[in-house]
């Protein structure tokens, strides 16, 4: 849009994170996007690491988006919610999934509060800049002005 004169910062969810997103918006057009996502994963934080080494060694190929990373914290959350159940009923775990509190996984740490089905974690806020996505902030679902103190701005190249 910007060789269209339009110059604005252009908002979107989690459905953003591809590659395609820069590869069929072209360059400059989608620079100053932002997106929400579920993790960066060029994060050097260790579970990240060890998820995208783990990936690339079983696909040959890096995950394209986060959404590997969360159908893989998706798993384990199950089968920790299906152990601390001690059943494979599914009221039963459905019962443990609504207890968890602190599941660490790639994606975050993920609790369920107040019987609610909508997990608290962090969001990723990502950012275009040029042919790479960068890391801008990651916060946990409190208030914007509480996290931003904690956690700065945070940048990292993923060239795709």
């Amino acid at each position: 849009m910007r060789d269209m004169g339009v110059d604005t910062p252009v908002i979107g969810g989690d459905g953003y994170d591809t590659p395609d997103l820069v590869k069929l918006g072209g360059v400059p057009q989608t620079n100053n996007t932002y997106f929400t996502t579920h993790v960066s994963l060029g994060n050097t934080d260790g579970s990240v690491t060890k998820f995208v080494d783990a990936y690339k060694s079983k696909y040959n190929k890096e995950p394209e988006n986060a959404f590997a990373a969360l159908a893989y914290d998706t798993m384990y959350l199950i089968a920790d919610a299906i152990k601390r159940a001690g059943s494979d009923d599914p009221t039963a775990i459905r019962d443990a999934l609504l207890k968890t509190d602190g599941f660490k996984g790639v994606t975050g740490t993920i609790s369920y509060k107040d019987g609610s089905r909508v997990p608290l974690k962090s969001v990723t806020i990502m950012k275009v800049i040029m042919v790479s996505l960068s890391l801008l902030k990651k916060f946990f679902q409190t208030s914007w002005l509480e996290q931003e103190g904690k956690y700065g701005l945070h940048w990292y190249k993923h060239d795709r």
